[in-house]
């Protein structure tokens, strides 16, 4: 089956739940435009809840270096204003899997939110702090304020594990 347009795609991911949205997107790889797949695959990505169940796939399907098709306007201009180098955080388990995944944030408290919060409760968080290229970073991601940061190797510079105290946090 071949897909006509990227509209058909949108519309059928509207019908998707946060599980089933990307394994259809992933599905229809090959059945559509690259560039328009991109696009969507940046559109739907912060409403997508299972990224690490395809972590693998995504990082052979995500081309190098920045893709422009999976920003806005309003991100391509917060990735040209980041500096050539930027430290990232990522709230996770604290196994060495977790900590090489795709999403990071530029706020070290809102990596610290993602271990409590039910949907990612982890029932042993760590931190992760890692160093990334501007130009090797995907996307960077504005639509839930969390400073979304996609990165296929940040290069992992220390994971402290969390434990409750260092959870409750004065802002």
């Amino acid at each position: 089956m071949k897909v006509d347009s990227y509209d058909e795609v949108d519309k059928l991911l509207i019908w998707e739940n946060s599980y089933t949205a990307l394994p259809t997107l992933l599905d229809l790889y090959s059945k559509m435009p690259k560039s328009d797949w991109l696009k969507l695959l940046g559109e739907h990505w912060t409403g997508f809840d299972n990224l690490s169940q395809h972590i693998s796939e995504l990082r052979q399907l995500i081309p190098d270096g920045n893709v422009r098709q999976m920003m806005t306007p309003d991100e391509l201009i917060a990735l040209e204003q980041l500096p050539k180098r930027i430290t990232v955080y990522r709230g996770c388990d604290n196994d060495l899997a977790s900590f090489h995944g795709l999403c990071w944030t530029l706020d070290k408290n809102i990596a610290m939110d993602f271990v409590v919060m039910n949907r990612y409760h982890r029932e042993k968080p760590a931190l992760v702090t890692a160093t990334v290229f501007k130009r090797q970073i995907a996307a960077i991601k504005l639509d839930r304020d969390e400073q979304e940061i996609i990165a296929k190797y940040p290069k992992i510079q220390r994971a402290k594990p969390l434990y409750n105290r260092d959870l409750l946090r004065a802002d």
